[in-house]
């Protein structure tokens, strides 16, 4: 029970706002902004403050991040190879997997705020490369500018200063970032709810291909670079857990703004977080 509820609790939410932007019309844009400059940044520095993650942990997150990302690439292009779908940016979704949304309130249920300080740090990596290698795959060229301002990466670099030199904030300021960043799951749900209901079921059979390579392909990765690096306890369930997450709704966003197969991508977003509902319980059973 705990295991369903884990994936359930997440997905219900999104189907709020699946139904809220279908009833009511309301757009994912102002709560995506507030959760991304807001709430995730306040959660992230409250989560990372009051952790007891090593550095070692950090390193080895950071290593089967990169490593997971750059080989799910190097797997997308022999499947794309493989079955004849010529597309640069069918690449996004197999590479770039949902990495706030749905893995977030999965891992704080299950393993709690040390659980989601090794998320936090996944997640980083995987937005820095998003916004350069992804970019520069979609687009041609990387967006440095546009990760060096991004809200989460400033508040990680402001918690590891704090936590570094062991500065005690007032508890009144704590209790206010700590209070902010609760509100950072159910807004970044919501907001996937109402993008998932703008999306189009296009291209089926590619958006298919695409999403498999992603969940199969990035768990195999995964399980992996646990073994070779050794990896125990927390660590090893979160690269497991995050390498076979579905792709990242921003895919879709990015493929649109560079026109490189919009469509495409995004109905493979929509299959690989339905699929995902159905396969996520028994990777987290393995896992638990």
């Amino acid at each position: 029970m705990p295991i369903l509820q884990a994936v359930l609790i997440p997905f219900s939410i999104v189907a709020i706002g699946y139904i809220l932007r279908r009833i009511r019309g309301m757009k994912p844009e102002p709560l995506a902004e507030v959760a991304m400059v807001v709430a995730a940044p306040c959660l992230i520095f409250s989560v990372l403050t009051h952790s007891e993650m090593s550095g070692d942990d950090v390193k080895w997150i950071v290593i089967s991040a990169v490593g997971i990302v750059v080989l799910s690439g190097v797997f997308g292009w022999l499947i794309l190879r493989a079955t004849r779908i010529p597309s640069r940016g069918l690449y996004l979704p197999i590479m770039f997997m949902n990495a706030v949304n749905i893995p977030f309130p999965i891992v704080l249920f299950l393993w709690g705020p040390e659980g989601m300080a090794r998320a936090v740090i996944f997640y980083i990596v995987v937005v820095a490369l998003l916004f350069t290698v992804g970019i520069a795959i979609a687009a041609g060229r990387a967006a440095w500018k546009r990760t060096l301002t991004e809200p989460v990466l400033w508040a990680t670099v402001a918690a590891f200063v704090v936590k570094g030199s062991g500065l005690d904030l007032p508890d009144s300021l704590d209790q206010g970032i700590t209070l902010l960043g609760g509100a950072a799951i159910p807004l970044v749900l919501l907001a996937l709810g109402m993008q998932l209901a703008d999306t189009r079921l296009d291209s089926i059979r590619e958006a298919t291909v695409v999403a498999a390579t992603r969940a199969v392909g990035g768990l195999l990765l995964g399980i992996a670079f646990a073994y070779v690096l050794n990896l125990e306890g927390l660590t090893r369930s979160i690269v497991i857990l995050y390498s076979a997450m579905p792709p990242a709704m921003i895919n879709a966003a990015i493929a649109l703004r560079f026109n490189s197969d919009p469509e495409r991508v995004s109905a493979a977003v929509l299959i690989g977080t339905i699929a995902s509902l159905f396969y996520l319980p028994l990777v987290i059973r393995f896992l638990v």
